[in-house]
């Protein structure tokens, strides 16, 4: 009995012993290394371009400032919301990259960047109010030189092509941990790009999310559609993948849509955005191509086209005009391409003009209801008087208010009413007759320009000015108004509806917001210049 109380003490102590060199063996073995997590780091690049102004309003700087120094505050208020952000990230200003003389962009750029990596807690907050005090005190003086300045030597353009092909790989990390956001706030208009043949620059930044916000302050917002197209046509050429455009609108709402932006992205897929945020979409979205059933193409390719061009420039009684008779014979060139039968007339007489146009109505009424379309465009002097508003032959010879009605060619109750009682599917009328009055020995001089018109049925009526105003001739072969129908005419895929209103924008633009068209509808079906059905239905098929 006491031998086997013995060999169970024996027993127990060898099991404790046993049990304590494993423990010990345990403790011994080395730990599995903890990997490390790669944290993200974040490149924000600020382009900004404030130049190029067509008009300066009162308030545009301050208002464009303060926009700045809202985005400004964003990047501040994410680098202070998170300490591993804000030790990693680099913001970086850039004016790209055409300067004058009174600013050194390397020294001014300098003053505005700041990488925060190896600097403790105090050393950052010291250079980031260092940064913010020289940032804003150097802001009014680039505002000064760039906006106001006549001096070619002070211009401070930003010229975001050059900056694509010259500079921005050496503000891109590379680094694959890193993304990269570049924003661009631009006062709108993409030209030089097209100068300087950079629109062939292709993207060599793949994973580059770009947002553009447009800070120009006028009222207007004709501008935006035109303005957007033009900078995702140069993106999509160029192969930018992500890119995000924020309206221009209040600082507050602009600065929140960027802090969506951002913070969105960080936590959701790239490819989906918030519909809340009121953006274009990315890419193939942003401008999808018209949906047309059958019966649409099928009345496309059986349409009936035709049109009566007139063009006037050598007046006998006033000075000769330089456009109208090139705008007509550019004008019929073109439409013939669309498939239109073209009567053309240029320096035409009254009875000319009268003839030209029983030939043309003529067709029309022998036309079929459904397939017919009838065209009428008149480039030269055009007078209102009365309410009513007529062409002026090259033989006119008005002295009196009472000489119009009898020498001109009356726009209403010929022309437009004759259109209306046409077998046509729809009239298109154009009118670039709007010319500065040059018959000032009329005795009670009529109203400027032309009057404006009631809504005719079935038709479209278009002003190169608006009711009651002038234009002057222009400088080059063409008039501004036909200058921008004749490019906007031949773009595929464009209904009646979007051509004059990229007329109306392009016109506004390049006339330094001098020429505002004019145009009337009363339409209810769709009508395009140049429908390319088979690109329609290949991007559908996509």
């Amino acid at each position: 009995m006491a031998i086997s109380k013995r060999l169970f003490r024996h027993f127990q102590w060898s099991v404790c012993w046993l049990l304590l060199c494993l423990v010990f063996a345990a403790c011994k073995l080395p730990s599995p290394e903890k990997k490390k997590v790669p944290r993200i780091k974040h490149n924000y690049i600020v382009l900004l371009d404030l130049s190029d102004r067509l008009i300066v309003q009162q308030n545009q700087p301050e208002r464009d400032k303060e926009i700045i120094k809202s985005l400004y505050g964003l990047f501040e208020e994410k680098v202070r919301k998170d300490l591993y952000i804000k030790s990693r990230d680099e913001i970086k200003v850039v004016i790209a990259p055409q300067v004058g003389s009174g600013v050194k962009r390397d020294v001014f750029e300098d003053r505005l960047y700041i990488n925060m990596q190896n600097l403790n807690n105090v050393a950052r907050k010291a250079q980031e109010d260092q940064r913010r005090k020289k940032f804003f005190a150097n802001l009014d003086t680039l505002y000064r030189r760039a906006v106001f300045s006549r001096k070619p030597t002070d211009y401070n353009g930003a010229d975001i092509w050059k900056y694509f092909h010259e500079d921005l790989k050496n503000d891109y990390s590379r680094d694959s941990l890193t993304k990269n956001y570049l924003f661009i706030l631009t006062d709108g208009y993409p030209i030089v790009g097209h100068q300087n043949k950079l629109w062939l620059v292709k993207n060599e930044f793949p994973d580059l999310e770009i947002v553009l916000l447009e800070a120009a302050p006028r009222e207007l917002d004709l501008e935006w559609d035109h303005i957007m197209n033009t900078w995702e046509e140069w993106f999509n050429t160029m192969g930018i993948e992500r890119y995000t455009f924020v309206k221009r609108g209040s600082i507050s709402k602009e600065v929140e849509k960027v802090r969506n932006i951002v913070e969105w992205k960080e936590t959701k897929s790239k490819s989906i955005m918030p519909a809340e945020m009121n953006m274009v979409p990315l890419r193939k979205e942003a401008s999808p191509p018209p949906k047309l059933d059958e019966d649409m193409m099928a009345m496309y390719k059986n349409e009936k086209r035709y049109a009566l061009v007139i063009g006037n420039s050598t007046y006998k009684n006033v000075p000769v005009l330089r456009n109208p008779v090139h705008d007509a014979s550019d004008l019929s060139s073109v439409l013939k391409q669309l498939n239109f039968e073209v009567i053309s007339l240029t320096d035409a007489t009254y009875i000319e003009i009268r003839s030209a146009f029983l030939k043309f109505h003529e067709k029309l009424v022998n036309g079929t209801k459904d397939q017919t379309i009838g065209l009428f465009y008149f480039s030269g002097h055009g007078l209102q008087n009365d309410g009513e508003n007529y062409l002026v032959p090259v033989d006119a010879r008005i002295e009196y208010q009472d000489d119009i009605p009898r020498q001109c060619f009356p726009v209403q109750k010929i022309i437009l009413e004759n259109m209306e009682r046409s077998n046509t599917r729809m009239n298109i009328l154009i009118l670039d007759a709007c010319r500065n009055n040059t018959f000032p020995q009329i005795s009670r001089a009529p109203g400027n320009g032309l009057a404006e018109m009631r809504k005719a049925r079935g038709s479209f009526i278009a002003f190169s000015t608006s009711p009651g105003s002038t234009a002057s001739d222009g400088i080059g072969r063409n008039g501004l108004y036909t200058q921008e129908l004749l490019k906007a005419i031949q773009k595929p895929n464009r209904s009646l509806e979007q051509v004059f209103k990229e007329v109306r924008i392009n016109v506004l633009r390049l006339s330094g917001e001098r020429q505002y068209t004019w145009d009337n509808s009363n339409i209810t079906g769709d009508f395009y210049f140049n429908l390319n059905t088979n690109k329609i239905q290949e991007e559908d098929l996509e």
